[in-house]
């Protein structure tokens, strides 16, 4: 089998950037764009990604409340900062929403100022004010919630004695 069809049965497109009709694998890969694919009607189709990983500070205690269903929800704003290039600081504020258990441990564990490690989703939902005007809120729905400093209310570590 020649490393053109090995390449396209893993799930990618092969593509030279010299049109050489014979490449060894050892050549192909200096010449190959790879990119999983999917075709639907003979299109190709690349695979959409959303998907955040944050690691930041809260802003403020977690907010829990219920939904209508009885679902537990909660939220949070968690700031990330970083440096610019005239070395001053920027911070980002980014609103969090975490369901289910895991919000429960976020309500029980987490305080303003604490050090967490967010993995999820972007989403957006349009609203509108009391004065009438539109607008746009973004979150990002957790999957998964890491404690990265010590959470309120956690056992500390303890240590064996040295033999």
């Amino acid at each position: 089998m020649n490393s053109r069809l090995a390449i396209e049965e893993c799930g990618f497109r092969y593509k030279s950037l010299k049109n050489e009709p014979k490449l060894g694998i050892n050549e192909a890969y200096l010449g190959l764009i790879l990119a999983p694919q999917r075709h639907l009607k003979g299109k190709l189709k690349m695979k959409d990604v959303n998907k955040l990983i944050l690691v930041g500070r809260l802003g403020a205690e977690p907010v829990q409340r219920e939904t209508k269903s009885g679902k537990r929800v909660v939220q949070f704003p968690l700031a990330t900062a970083r440096m610019n290039s005239q070395k001053e600081q920027e911070t980002q504020w980014h609103r969090v929403v975490v369901w289910g258990k895991q919000a429960e441990m976020c309500q029980q564990y987490l305080d303003k100022g604490q050090t967490v490690y967010v993995e999820g989703i972007l989403k957006s939902r349009k609203y509108t004010t009391q004065g009438g005007e539109e607008r746009t809120a973004y979150e990002v729905h957790a999957d998964e919630v890491n404690f990265l400093s010590k959470a309120r209310g956690s056992v500390p570590a303890i240590e064996s004695p040295m033999p």
